[in-house]
């Protein structure tokens, strides 16, 4: 058990307990002694910096990962699920960060994916459950979804609230819910923090993972946190300020020291200007109006909606702006498409479209290959102005240096192959762009 804790709240009778719970991957220590408790109706905020092993702490709970010590209890009784069909029947249900859900079924038959109701004959009754999957709704506030429609017809924020009313369709006893409004708009957070409002009142102990301080404050009785795999502290919320649980997170006290301006040297060299610039979904006449200095990173923040993706797509010349003028290095840049937008050394790294999840099984290959994609085929012979495309021995070496590098990178942090932005950082990383 770590002995460093600063502080461990009690908990006089807990439904869910870990003691001292450790996990390693090979020479990797995913968890280092983790020590937590969670009363009957309590929400229990669990929370830390990327790494600190939150996520390998609900595989544990959920059955997906076996831990190498420590000791469970569930309800007074010890607690050892060998995969998530025993959590389950046990009454511990997680909504994962990642959605698992099938696009091509509908709403109804994913939430009784696990327990479709049938007849004597093994068929299924739809009427039953098209009807249980509506009051299921209705009862999270989603009177507005019908249960036949497919679920890849559903909005990213829909399709939360679906997994969350596909895991209180059971008994559940303990709803661990992991970074639950990652998607959803403000109003939908709302409705959300009510139905957990409900759980709670209903006796049900939630664990809620967030990296969102003020949703933790707002919502949790308790916090815990994680770092480097341990248990640092365990507060009661109104024992506790933002400030002290940063300080536990990151292990240093943090100097809130904001820099309004910079060396008039690092801010000589204008690489990209924005003057009144359009898009076609912006409802301003003046546009927006930025400049971007080399080695600076400018932050582009909005709500959903706002034009933050357009504008995006626009100075990568994949929509046509209205009006305005992009100077890249202090001169006027006509881009007609991406592939010309290219060799002036603009990149973009799209979002992967939100709810769905990236092909495991050949995702390094295609990182690995998508920079010299864009390089080679995407240009194509007639925009390569002269430049020939690297025959197969010099693409290979290429591909290597790009790969290994980001592979280096990856095996120093210990971490498992790259996922999403960081497959994407790589594709645009292998083009050497001035502007990414």
């Amino acid at each position: 058990m770590n002995t460093n804790l600063a502080h461990v709240d009690s908990v006089a009778q807990p439904l869910l307990e870990l003691h001292d719970i450790r996990k390693r991957f090979g020479g990797t220590v995913a968890l280092a002694g983790v020590t937590l408790s969670v009363a009957p109706g309590e929400v229990h905020g669990l929370i830390g910096e990327n790494g600190a092993g939150k996520s390998t702490l609900i595989k544990v709970l959920c059955g997906i990962v076996k831990p190498d010590s420590g000791a469970i209890t569930l309800a007074g009784e010890a607690y050892s699920p060998h995969m998530p069909r025993d959590a389950k029947a046990r009454g511990l249900q997680v909504v994962h960060q990642e959605f698992n859900l099938l696009p091509f079924l509908s709403v109804a038959e994913n939430i009784f994916i696990e327990h479709l109701p049938r007849n004597a004959l093994g068929v299924v009754k739809r009427r039953d459950m098209n009807t249980r999957a509506r009051a299921a709704l209705d009862a999270i506030g989603l009177k507005d979804i019908d249960v036949r429609w497919p679920v890849e017809r559903l909005g990213i924020a829909h399709r939360q609230l679906v997994e969350v009313a596909r895991a209180l369709m059971t008994e559940s006893r303990v709803l661990i819910l992991d970074e639950p409004t990652a998607t959803l708009t403000s109003r939908e957070t709302e409705r959300l923090f009510a139905i957990i409002d409900d759980l709670r009142r209903r006796g049900v102990s939630i664990i809620f993972v967030s990296h969102h301080l003020d949703e933790v404050f707002k919502l949790c009785d308790r916090v815990t946190v994680l770092r480097n795999g341990e248990t640092v502290t365990s507060r009661r919320i109104g024992e506790t300020t933002q400030d002290e649980l940063v300080r536990a997170m990151v292990g240093q006290q943090l100097q809130k020291e904001m820099t309004h301006s910079t060396a008039s040297s690092a801010r000589s060299e204008t690489v990209l200007s924005l003057v009144n610039f359009r898009h076609a979904q912006s409802p301003h006449e003046d546009g927006i109006s930025f400049d971007l200095h080399k080695g600076e990173i400018l932050g582009i923040a909005g709500l959903v909606g706002s034009g933050r993706t357009e504008l995006l797509r626009a100075i990568f010349a994949a929509e046509p702006p209205l009006s305005g003028t992009l100077m890249r290095d202090g001169k006027p840049a006509a881009l007609r498409s991406p592939p010309r937008c290219d060799p002036r050394g603009n990149r973009v790294r799209h979002r992967r479209p939100q709810g769905r999840r990236a092909d495991p099984v050949d995702a390094d290959r295609r990182q690995r290959h998508d920079g010299l994609f864009d390089r080679c085929v995407a240009r194509g012979p007639a925009r390569s102005k002269g430049r020939k495309c690297p025959d197969r021995k010099a693409r290979s070496r290429s591909e290597a240096e790009i790969w290994g590098a980001w592979q280096k990178r990856r095996d120093a942090l210990g971490r498992q192959p790259a996922e999403g932005g960081s497959r994407q950082m790589a594709r645009a990383e292998a083009g050497h762009p001035a502007v990414g």
